[in-house]
């Protein structure tokens, strides 16, 4: 899968990586993304670094949606 991941802040470190798909954890969804938007917030945590806590490689995106493809362990308001 393509996503947009920044291993620092700043905006030049914003790369479109190929990356393996993602398998749910815990208490986690997999959702495949339709649609994304980058608002004020994200904007600033790529420029800057603030205002998200930042765990490299990072995903700057708040709002997204998409439809829920597989999930994790103990997860039961979501279906499949």
């Amino acid at each position: 899968m393509k996503r947009w991941e920044m291993d620092a802040p700043g905006r030049a470190r914003l790369r479109l990586n190929t990356v393996a798909m993602p398998e749910p954890g815990p208490g986690e969804v997999l959702v495949k993304v339709a649609a994304v938007s980058l608002n004020y917030r994200d904007k600033q945590a790529i420029e800057t670094g603030v205002g998200q806590a930042m765990k490299f490689p990072f995903t700057p995106a708040s709002d997204l949606a998409g439809v829920v493809t597989a999930l994790g362990a103990g997860v039961t308001r979501f279906a499949v």
